[in-house]
């Protein structure tokens, strides 16, 4: 309680005027909808990428189709539960509530990436590549940052019940797009090894 109490009186000296209780609706409804917002934008440059070099003939190696897939998976799972919650506040429940009810929701959807990162990784010949070495390197990356947000979102969905955890599941979704759309873009087209 102390240190709550101190960050409140930070922000007061700093010039900083809070409602703490009155602007906690308002506080999230805003980083949701920017959420939101990012997210679609993320999915309206995988179009971009789409057109690209080769691949606007349909030559897809099939770990760029998955990458394409992940990237529009996640930026639309990140909109979805972006959205979600202010529909659920609307209504009248308690912001508890719908993080409690909202957070396993998110957990279950961030399984599928880890499912298609391993899927990716069992199928690909192993190259000492150093291109290869990164990929692999940014999969665990991934695989591990999923499972670390969605045991976040579940003690949150069992103790918590706060919007952080969430909002943070909601950004690390948009991170797994971010890095699905670099990788897609990064890597050069004419490469043969780069299959992670």
């Amino acid at each position: 309680m102390f240190s709550t109490n101190l960050f409140w009186r930070c922000l007061q000296v700093m010039g900083i005027s809070v409602r703490r209780r009155s602007h906690c609706r308002l506080f999230s409804a805003d980083v949701l909808s920017l959420l939101a917002e990012l997210a679609t934008a993320i999915a309206g440059f995988s179009g971009v990428v789409a057109v690209f070099g080769r691949r606007s003939a349909g030559r897809w190696r099939p770990a760029e189709s998955a990458r394409l897939v992940g990237l529009l998976y996640t930026s639309l799972v990140a909109a979805l539960f972006s959205v979600l919650p202010l529909v659920l506040l609307s209504v009248p429940v308690s912001e508890p509530t719908c993080w409690r009810v909202l957070s396993p929701l998110l957990a279950a959807s961030l399984v599928r990436p880890i499912v298609s990162l391993l899927q990716i990784i069992s199928q690909t010949k192993i190259t000492p590549i150093d291109e290869r070495e990164s990929s692999l390197a940014m999969s665990w990356f991934l695989i591990v940052g999923n499972g670390c947000a969605i045991a976040v979102l579940l003690v949150n969905a069992i103790v918590w019940s706060m919007a952080w955890p969430y909002l943070a599941g909601i950004l690390w979704a948009l991170v797994n797009a971010a890095v699905l759309f670099a990788r897609l873009v990064i890597i050069p087209l004419s490469s043969p090894t780069s299959d992670v």
